[in-house]
């Protein structure tokens, strides 16, 4: 005879079943669409950063051996044309994948970009296991995951943001196993991880950290009741885990301190080494302190993350059926989706695709208030519940990010493809007016040297100096195949070197000029 509760046991695992199917199908469902949109070329949002990772993947892929991961070429300012920032574990697997695949590095980029935030799910899933919520609660929160539309679109997008999340979630699932299992090689897993997404993302680091620490003090410590043992096993975690982030600090710092050297080697690159970027990368105090900054930040990360205020309701709403234990955690999280905000303010304030790594912690408060509502409700309350959150998302994803995956072209890939005929395979391109954006470079696939706007005026007139005299410090064994202008920016205002540009195309007056929608085409 069954009793009752083997016969509950049986329905909740039938229960938790018909969930895993759900998430299932959904991820099936979010693959065939990421895969489908693949085709793009990197002309959607934020084409500037999209076209640099993939440059980078696709020397990588093309590269004559002189160049390795540790000193990668990004060919945008001239010799020693390398002008690194993270680590390219990402670069380095699209450029693999297309060699193999035969995709071009664009697709790959967006196939491999989808395949790290889709395996993300598995170190999240073992992080349920490790502190016993239920697989229920696991599939809410991943099909709220797969239907963002941040993620639904960055996810798929030629961007390194994908990758970082993966490594921060397996350095997070790998120190809690370290714990469990009280194997060191756990530890070092966590270490190996932690250090690839700092070094892929260094700003998407800080959180995975103070989420570990939490776990690792989160995890039963002693089955008596000392407290003094308990203390010095939650110490030794904690002791652990510090001499990990010290040592993933000092492989960043040396990681930095490479890639300033690196970029010291050219005049337009050096302006843009860690120390010149520290305003750009954390803003001002004033800044964070502006109604706009938070005005901005909250209202585009809650309709581009859940879609719609309703849902930040319904969360508030379902706060007071949590426990203390699970309050205390959904509040953790919330704390930890806004922290990026106030440590990194003007990355995250310019760049929408910054959220994607602080965004989760919101979706996983999310998934735990309501999976705890499905406890307390009927289960077709609970179900209506995870399908209006579902298809409020899809709805707004539809509505904003949709129409980006149906860009085919730039003006700058519409110029690439009309002068790349008549470039020579090693020519280089000088390009003023699309600031260091390397679409162009990319499109053509030759050496590119871009003179921003920003660069200051004495660093303007030595580039541009080299280039009307003798310029092998700039082009090296290389030849200039052309001089392009966009006219439609190149003159706005202010800008440093508008009185240096004037001289140099003073000199090219007898060269033949083509022109190409906005662009002025010099042939040299």
């Amino acid at each position: 005879m069954v009793s009752i509760s083997n016969f509950l046991g049986r329905s909740m695992a039938r229960a938790d079943s018909e969930w895993l199917l759900v998430l299932c199908l959904v991820a099936l469902a979010v693959s065939f669409f990421q895969f489908h949109s693949s085709w793009q070329p990197p002309v959607d949002a934020h084409a500037f950063r999209q076209s640099q990772t993939a440059l980078t993947a696709l020397w990588l892929s093309q590269g004559d051996g002189s160049d390795s991961i540790l000193s990668y070429a990004t060919p945008i300012f001239g010799e020693p044309w390398k002008v690194p920032f993270e680590f390219p574990i990402y670069q380095a697997v699209v450029a693999g994948l297309a060699e193999v695949s035969g995709m071009s590095v664009a697709q790959s980029g967006r196939v491999t970009s989808a395949i790290f935030w889709m395996a993300s799910l598995l170190p999240l899933l073992g992080l349920y296991r490790a502190f016993g919520l239920s697989l229920r609660s696991f599939c809410i929160t991943g099909i709220f995951l797969l239907c963002s539309p941040l993620y639904l679109y960055y996810g798929r997008s030629i961007l390194i943001e994908s990758t970082a999340v993966f490594f921060g979630f397996c350095f997070m699932y790998l120190a809690v196993k370290a714990v469990a299992s009280r194997q060191p090689l756990w530890w070092a897993a966590s270490l190996l991880s932690g250090a690839a997404c700092a070094l892929v993302k260094v700003t998407t680091f800080p959180t995975f950290g103070l989420a570990a620490a939490a776990c690792v003090s989160a995890l039963p410590a002693a089955t008596d009741a000392d407290p003094v043992a308990y203390v010095r096993r939650i110490a030794a975690r904690l002791l652990i885990l510090t001499a990990i982030g010290l040592a993933i600090l000092v492989l960043v710092l040396l990681w930095t301190r490479h890639t300033d050297l690196i970029k010291a080697g050219n005049p337009i690159a050096s302006s843009l080494s860690s120390s010149a970027l520290q305003m750009w990368n954390f803003g001002t105090i004033s800044q964070r302190f502006e109604p706009q900054t938070w005005s901005t930040l909250i209202h585009r990360a809650i309709s581009s993350i859940l879609g719609s205020l309703w849902i930040v309701g319904l969360m508030w709403a379902g706060m007071p059926f949590l426990g203390r234990r699970r309050l205390w955690t959904v509040l953790f999280l919330l704390g930890l989706f806004l922290l990026p905000f106030l440590i990194f303010t003007n990355l995250h304030f310019v760049h929408d695709y910054y959220q994607f790594a602080n965004g989760f912690w919101l979706i996983l408060a999310l998934g735990l208030v309501v999976s705890r509502w499905c406890d307390v409700v009927p289960a077709f309350w609970g179900y209506l519940t995870v399908l209006g959150v579902a298809v409020t998302q899809l709805a707004a994803f539809h509505a904003t990010y949709y129409p980006l995956t149906k860009t085919a072209t730039s003006p700058a890939m519409q110029l690439a493809e009309e002068i790349s005929p008549r470039l020579e395979k090693d020519d280089v391109i000088v390009v003023v007016g699309d600031d260091w954006s390397p679409e162009l470079a990319y499109f053509t696939g030759r050496r590119a040297i871009y003179i921003p706007d920003w660069l200051s005026p004495d660093t303007a007139a030595s580039v541009f100096g080299q280039l009307s005299g003798d310029a092998r410090g700039l082009l090296g064994p290389y030849g200039l195949g052309a001089v392009v202008v966009n006219n439609a920016t190149a003159w706005d205002h202010p800008r440093n070197c508008q009185s240096e540009l004037l001289r140099y195309l003073a000199t090219l007056d007898t060269t033949p000029v083509q022109k190409v929608g906005s662009y002025r085409v010099y042939w040299k």
